[in-house]
């Protein structure tokens, strides 16, 4: 995604739902980018899952707000599904520059 979509994602929490029985869906929760992850990040963010992960992936722009073109880095940030009482939480496994 891109453009204000894209830091919406970006930038704030949201969900995602497992289908876990024919008739049952469970709430799993993406946490928010703490600062030092969000560092660099104005959207244009993509996402897949491979292997059980969810891999996030995002160009990573100047601190300068008036630099408008990324540097030409790419942050990925690869999250592991795990229990809790009442549903699923996506904790941090990898962050990655690239």
């Amino acid at each position: 995604m891109t453009g204000s979509n894209g830091l919406i994602l970006c930038c704030l929490c949201y969900l995602l739902f497992k289908f876990i029985s024919v008739f049952r869906l469970s709430q799993i929760t993406l946490p928010d980018l703490d600062a030092a992850r969000s560092k660099g990040c104005r959207g244009g963010d993509e996402y897949a899952v491979v292997e059980g992960i969810l891999g996030r992936r995002f160009p990573i722009y100047p601190d300068a707000p008036s630099k408008s073109k990324p540097t030409g880095k790419m942050r990925q940030i690869q999250y592991k599904l795990h229990p809790r009482e009442a549903g699923w939480l996506l904790k941090v496994d990898k962050v990655m520059e690239f």
